[in-house]
Formats: structure tokens, sequence, C-alpha cells
């Protein structure tokens, strides 16, 4: 469920403003913010998401695989966005306490409305939302001979529907967002912003190309590319 639709503005390498936006995060302080709730994915996923979150340490895997993903993901997303944007900084707010705290409160998911106190205008500038982030699994059929014999088999392919949003704190009235749809087989590849260690992780590379097609998207001034 998406929490707030929201106004968006980054740049892209170079700090160009994005087509249509006119505002770039350059210079900004940025708070990154993912709710649990916009996160949902099911069995398919345990375990590359298992394997993704381990991948540096066995000691990660505490059991709550959805907290480890979480964060995993979080600490990523916020270290790479900083050069990507040119940012002063981003704080991953789900690991500030009193941050975390007061986007929890600054979010009003019944009126749809974000509302922000003192503690988060006196620390930020703005403030990024992974507000929807559902991976689910199409099964592509595929059929091929082997020894005289037609053989169908079922793969799974890796899918993602994501928005990802942006709340500029002088002016959080303004509502824009934008949205990104990955298909592992047929989504044309972006070009790579992000790297979730993509090299090492099957889970990670496909974040990787999730979080660069969305990328993509805000420098080309997109609404989404979901509709396609």
């Amino acid at each position: 469920m998406r929490l707030i639709s929201v106004f968006l503005v980054l740049c892209l390498m170079g700090c160009l403003p994005l087509a249509g936006q006119g505002q770039s995060l350059a210079g900004k302080r940025i708070g990154l913010y993912i709710s649990s709730k916009a996160v949902t994915y099911g069995q398919d996923y345990y375990l590359p998401i298992a394997q993704f979150v381990t991948r540096e340490d066995d000691a990660a895997w505490s059991g709550k695989l959805k907290s480890e993903f979480l964060i995993t993901m979080g600490w990523l997303l916020s270290e790479q966005l900083q050069p990507l944007a040119q940012a002063d900084t981003v704080y991953f707010l789900n690991a500030d306490l009193a941050l975390g705290r007061a986007m929890q409160e600054a979010i009003q998911e019944e009126s749809g409305r974000f509302v922000p106190g003192e503690a988060l205008r006196e620390s930020l500038d703005m403030v990024v939302i992974l507000d929807e982030f559902a991976l689910n699994i199409r099964n592509h059929r595929s059929v091929y001979i082997r020894s005289n014999r037609m053989i169908t088999e079922n793969i799974p392919i890796k899918t993602l529907r994501g928005s990802l949003s942006v709340i500029d704190l002088s002016a959080p009235g303004q509502p824009a967002s934008t949205s990104f749809c990955l298909d592992d087989q047929t989504t044309p590849a972006p070009a790579a912003h992000f790297d979730f260690h993509a090299a090492t992780s099957p889970m990670g590379r496909f974040l990787s190309k999730g979080f660069s097609l969305w990328w993509q998207l805000l420098a080309a001034g997109e609404a989404g590319n979901c509709g396609e």
C-alpha cells in the first residue's frame, strides 16, 4: 500500500536538474526511510534474500529475515545515493531511533498526509521514502527438445513493482511520485547506477537493476514505466 504521494526531485550524474522538476538533491541533507509495510514478498524469495543479507557476515542471519533485508538494503541505498545525487549527507532513518520515530509520527496513513515535526525540519532538507516494494514471481513456460522428446519447463522469473518518493520539507504539500516495474527477463537492463553486490549475489544483482531503473526514470523526468 502506497503511504503517500510526494514531490519528487532528483538529479542524474553531474547534478543536472531532472526534466520537469527544476531542483536537485545536490548539497541537501536527506533522510531515507523504508516502511516495513511497503516491502512484500513470498516464500520464493526467502532463500535468495537470506543469501543476500548473509553475503558478507553469517552472523547477520538472526531469524528475522525481513528486518535484516530492510537494514541491508537501506544501508546500501543510502550510502550509494549520497555520491550519486551529490547530496551533503544521506541518513538511513530506520537506523536512527529519534529521527525514525519522528518519521513514523509524520506519516499519517489514514489521511494520506505527511506532517513533518520540528525534529525532521531541523535535521533534514528532504526525505526519501520507499513507499512500495513488491517482489513477485512470474512463471515463464519454456519448451525444448531433449533426446527426441519435447519437454516443458516452468522457469520462475523475478518481478518488482516499486515506488520511491521525495518530500521537500520546505514544501511538503506539493505531491508527485514515480513508480518502477522490473521483469528480470523482459525489462531492458538500465545503466548500473547502483551496485548491491551485483557480482556476487543474484538477489543483489536484481535489486541493483531495480533501483538503477528507478534512477533512470527520474533522470528522464518520467512518472514511471509500470503502465507499459
